[in-house]
């Protein structure tokens, strides 16, 4: 039997934005889940990002992969969502994430770019449309 990964959301679950951990301070590479990625995710200023487009599947293999999965999705509907298609339950979390080389991103874009303040339910997302996409890191310096 496998065990499914802890998911993890709150304002304490994820890493604070400013430091990291130094070289005395190695940690396990983690996994997010989101619905955004920005460049202030990045920990580095000089970091190169690898997006690949991924299917459910991969999505899930990489999630079965992991003992802790951090959620930073921002919106209650899409958490909902994620949870239907991937199986696994995924909070609603609005925390700010750093990644650090090593970690994985998984991240919900949707298809069409949705009218300002509109928010969707979980039906309305199943039908409009998705990409997840899978995005690492690392340094060069």
């Amino acid at each position: 039997m496998t065990e499914e990964p802890q998911l993890k959301g709150g304002a304490g679950a994820a890493r604070p934005q400013q430091g990291g951990p130094t070289l005395s301070q190695e940690r396990e590479p983690a996994t997010y889940i989101s619905n955004a990625f920005s460049l202030s995710m990045l920990a580095s200023r000089k970091t190169i990002v690898i997006v690949e487009e991924i299917n459910v599947d991969r999505a899930k293999e990489i999630i079965g992969s992991t003992n802790s999965l951090v959620s930073a999705v921002g919106h209650e509907a899409t958490a909902k969502f994620l949870s239907y298609l991937l199986g696994v339950e995924v909070p609603y979390s609005r925390v700010a994430i750093t990644l650090q080389p090593g970690d994985y991103l998984i991240v919900l874009q949707l298809l069409q770019r949705l009218p300002e303040g509109k928010i969707l339910g979980e039906d309305e997302l199943k039908n409009i449309g998705y990409k997840l996409y899978l995005v690492t890191v690392s340094t060069n310096e």
